[in-house]
């Protein structure tokens, strides 16, 4: 009678899953990256790029979101551009979203981050060196952030997006977050 139960149970999310709709596809933009309570720096302007893969609820406007985005995060010297640190992350935001009006979407939720690898670079006459700096910085990250997205045309959508941070970013120091605002396009396929 279980393994009935388990069967009739799949069978049914199968049928559910099918009659909704699932739309999935690329992601990319820019975003304004800065790192909150560290002295001598400024927002840097980095990028991410993956894919996304969206869920209609059964509910009227309401959905579920996740991405899988390859994002460079990081602060500039303050005075100059010579110093530069830099974090190569994998984020998975997991959104809840909800259609306001024809083609207008907001959506919030919360990213887990996973931290590759982190570089300072230093650019200056003698040219460009680049240290590893990822033995600094907690490997896994949490923020949660908030959103709109708008259909330009049918299948392209532009988006904007604030993250922050929830995660303490150095190890062993207190306070420092990272925080990035977002401008994207996201194709529907």
């Amino acid at each position: 009678m279980k393994v009935q139960s388990i069967i009739f149970a799949l069978l049914l999310m199968t049928g559910i899953l099918k009659a909704q709709s699932v739309q999935f596809g690329p992601k990319a933009g820019f975003q304004v990256s800065n790192f909150t309570h560290v002295n001598d720096s400024r927002a840097a302007l980095t990028w991410f790029a993956g894919a996304f893969g969206q869920y209609a609820l059964p509910v009227e406007g309401l959905g579920l979101q996740g991405e899988l985005l390859y994002s460079v995060q990081g602060i500039n010297d303050a005075d100059t551009d010579i110093y530069k640190e830099r974090g190569m992350n994998i984020v998975l935001p997991l959104l809840a979203t909800y259609e306001l009006m024809d083609k207008l979407k907001v959506h919030a939720g919360l990213q887990p981050g996973f931290l590759i690898r982190s570089n300072l670079v230093i650019d200056d006459e003698g040219g460009r060196l680049t240290f590893d700096r990822t033995y600094k910085f907690h490997r896994f990250n949490m923020a949660f952030l908030m959103g709109a997205e708008y259909e330009v045309m049918e299948g392209l959508n532009a988006g904007l997006r604030l993250n922050a941070g929830m995660s303490d970013l150095f190890i062993g120091y207190k306070g420092q977050k990272h925080n990035s605002f977002q401008l994207y396009l996201a194709y529907t396929l």
